[in-house]
C-alpha cells in the first residue's frame, strides 16, 4: 500500500500570508496585520512535517519585514 503524501496545512497558511504581505505593501496597516499571522503560522508551522514551506514562509516574512524597514528609513530620510 502507498503511503498517503503529509501536507503542512499551518505552513501553506504561512507561506501564502507571506506571499500576500508582497500584495499589501502599499497600506500599512493590513500589511502589518497579515505580516504577523503569517509569520506566526510559519513560526508554528516548523514543528509539523514537513517543515520545508513553512521555512520558506518564515523566510519571506523576516525579508519583508527587512525591506519594509530599508524603504521606510529611504523615505523619512527625505
Amino acid at each position: 500500500m502507498k503511503k498517503a503524501h503529509r501536507l503542512n496545512g499551518i505552513g501553506i497558511t504561512g507561506f501564502i500570508l507571506a506571499l500576500l504581505t508582497n500584495v499589501f505593501f502599499w497600506n500599512t496597516l493590513t500589511w502589518f496585520i497579515i505580516w504577523f499571522i503569517g509569520l506566526a503560522f510559519s513560526f508554528v508551522g516548523l514543528f509539523k512535517k514537513p517543515r520545508a514551506i513553512a521555512v520558506v514562509g518564515l523566510v519571506l516574512s523576516i525579508i519583508d519585514i527587512l525591506l519594509l524597514n530599508f524603504f521606510s528609513s529611504i523615505f523619512i530620510g527625505l
